[in-house]
């Protein structure tokens, strides 16, 4: 299980960082009862993290964006004390967070390819998250694995798993 720091700290460096793409300038939120998913896109690469989730912090349920310079602002609460109840209004809002999930292939097959393209600092990005998950959760507990579709217009899936949690980032491939 994925505490609320880290699931923002790990969402946040793929969310679009100016503001004029508003509706992806932050962290989508989807959490009900137990279950928290964050997803974050800058356009280029997204991020996909899905958790069981005991809400000690008092987040609001149901499905909302939580702009980034909020974000950044809980992050820091959360820092200093771990249990801090969000009592303030966050300004939530409802933006219409694009569905990049539809372009993640069904297919996992992995494949030789030639002539892909892949930004070099999208995959420095996958390697921290991995990297950091690993070392807070043990090389053993947690499996991580590249997929590569023989499309090369179709995007490059990197799949964490863990028992309590799955984290699913997607980049797509340079254009050249």
């Amino acid at each position: 299980m994925l505490n609320l720091q880290t699931v923002l700290s790990l969402a946040t460096p793929f969310a679009y960082s100016n503001h004029q793409r508003y509706n992806i300038h932050g962290v989508r939120i989807e959490h009900n009862d137990n279950q928290l998913c964050a997803k974050a896109t800058d356009g280029h690469m997204a991020i996909i993290i899905t958790t069981e989730y005991n809400d000690i912090h008092n987040l609001p349920t149901g499905n909302y964006t939580i702009e980034l310079p909020k974000v950044e602002q809980l992050d820091k609460l959360l820092k200093i004390d771990n249990e801090y109840q969000i009592t303030k209004k966050l300004d939530l809002i409802d933006y219409d967070f694009p569905d990049f999930e539809r372009i993640i292939p069904s297919s996992n097959t992995e494949y030789a390819i030639e002539n892909l393209w892949i930004d070099p600092k999208l995959l420095e990005k996958f390697c921290q998250v991995a990297k950091s998950i690993e070392a807070e959760y043990g090389e053993t507990s947690v499996k991580t694995r590249f997929s590569f579709h023989r499309n090369v217009n179709m995007p490059i899936v990197c799949d964490i798993k863990h028992e309590k949690f799955s984290i699913k980032m997607i980049a797509m491939p340079k254009r050249v």
